[in-house]
């Protein structure tokens, strides 16, 4: 949770929206919150994944196997064998 809440504006709006499966817009502008809705976010995004009891370095591990597998289907793709 300090982690989350250490967050700024910028990184708590991607994540956000990255958590909900939104794409991020090219040039997003920063959010000027008061500090009670800076909270409320913290919390929605901390509580999205606190049931998890991962480690952060399990979390890395997977996203960055999922973004191996999507690699490899892009360039299959690419190259016409999907």
């Amino acid at each position: 949770m300090d982690l989350v809440r250490s967050l700024s504006e910028d990184d708590l709006l991607i994540a956000e929206r990255v958590l909900l499966g939104l794409k991020l817009p090219l040039e997003h502008p920063v959010a000027f919150l008061t500090e009670e809705e800076r909270l409320a976010r913290v919390d929605a995004v901390w509580g999205k994944y606190a049931s998890t009891h991962t480690s952060v370095d399990s979390f890395v591990a997977r996203k960055h196997a999922d973004k191996l597998r999507e690699d490899e289907r892009d360039r299959r793709r690419q190259a016409g064998v999907a």
